[in-house]
């Protein structure tokens, strides 16, 4: 048992085991545990993970952001991309986060997602996705279209959504075209 763990869990409390303790313990008040949790969540590369790490992504201590954001580097992988489209909603919260500048881990993770075989994947996903998630696909696809008929087949699909917001978005963007 490392030192860290017997500061954090000694007395009654005993670290955690399994996986699900670690996704518990990234929630902890104790900064310490948070940051525990984060770097054996990241190295479990369990994509269910990914929506926690994002989460403490902006984290009001240091240290867990910047591991979290490591964390976060490491799932910029095809294998994790079925992942991401289940954390599409927490990348779009991300977005609205200003806790600290989140500017270059959204710009690796946009660029990553804007590839047309990712962005595939995410479109397939979409149906069971929030709609901050959706608006958040759009926006990745648009800035994926190379030209003007590209640009014009996403937003003609984009009208079509049933999500008002992306609906309306993606008619008033058809106008610039």
């Amino acid at each position: 048992m490392s030192w860290l763990s017997k500061l954090l869990w000694s007395g009654e409390q005993r670290p955690p085991r399994t996986w699900a303790e670690w996704m518990s313990e990234a929630r902890s008040h104790s900064g310490y545990v948070r940051e525990a949790a984060v770097q054996a969540l990241a190295l479990s590369g369990h994509g269910d993970a990914l929506p926690i790490l994002l989460e403490r992504a902006n984290d009001w201590v240091p240290k867990v952001r910047h591991a979290a954001y490591a964390a976060v580097e490491g799932f910029l992988d095809e294998e994790h991309i079925g992942a991401w489209a289940r954390a599409l909603g927490q990348v779009a919260a991300l977005r609205r986060m200003a806790r600290a500048d989140h500017t270059r881990l959204l710009q690796r993770i946009e660029d990553f997602l804007s590839t047309p075989a990712h962005l595939s994947a995410l479109k397939i996903a979409q149906r069971d996705m929030p709609r901050s998630a959706a608006r958040l696909l759009l926006s990745l696809e648009l800035r994926a279209a190379g030209d003007e008929e590209a640009r014009y087949g996403v937003l003609r699909s984009a009208v079509l959504s049933s999500d008002i917001v992306v609906a309306s978005e993606a008619a008033a963007a058809t106008e610039t075209l």
